[in-house]
């Protein structure tokens, strides 16, 4: 099964970073019943243009989130808990780190990930923000789908 699917999809990253700059105080380390990871933040949050893209790619049950990860720190190998498959976008980047999944190095801008491979990120290039789609009822497969025939009706 495949683990990650990148794609090209205009992001408005403007929007993203306004959205992002108007909720970063509310930002809290990320934890789960496994632990956590130092200087991890995350964001949940629901806003409009997060919506559109829930729709856009006609999803289902999302919850759309930030994540901030300072240079120098790395998320250790997991697995998601209970999200099945994440669209992730990366912002404001230049350098971005890889994410890897089962010991392969995978760059990208925008991708579907499945989340219930095991995955990590070395971030040691630059601080990283990402925007998540966090998806709890469609599988990596359905998901892929959903992408393409979202990209190729507008395109």
């Amino acid at each position: 099964m495949t683990s990650i699917y990148k794609f090209d999809f205009s992001v408005n990253e403007d929007v993203l970073l306004l959205e992002y700059d108007k909720v970063k105080h509310l930002s809290e380390y990320y934890v789960d019943p496994r632990g956590g990871v130092q200087n991890w933040k995350m964001i949940a949050c629901n806003f409009d243009y997060a919506k559109y893209l829930i729709n856009y790619f006609m999803l289902g049950e999302v919850r759309p989130r930030f994540y901030f990860l300072p240079k120098g720190v790395e998320i250790p190998e997991h697995i998601d808990n209970n999200t099945k498959c994440s669209i992730n976008f990366l912002i404001n980047s230049n350098n971005p780190a890889p994410v890897i999944i089962e010991g392969v190095e995978h760059y990208y801008k925008t991708c579907l990930l499945n989340t219930q491979k095991l995955h990590s990120v070395k971030n040691d290039t630059e601080d990283r923000l990402l925007f998540k789609l966090s998806i709890f009822d469609d599988d990596f497969e359905t998901v892929k789908e959903k992408i393409i025939n979202a990209t190729s009706d507008k395109n």
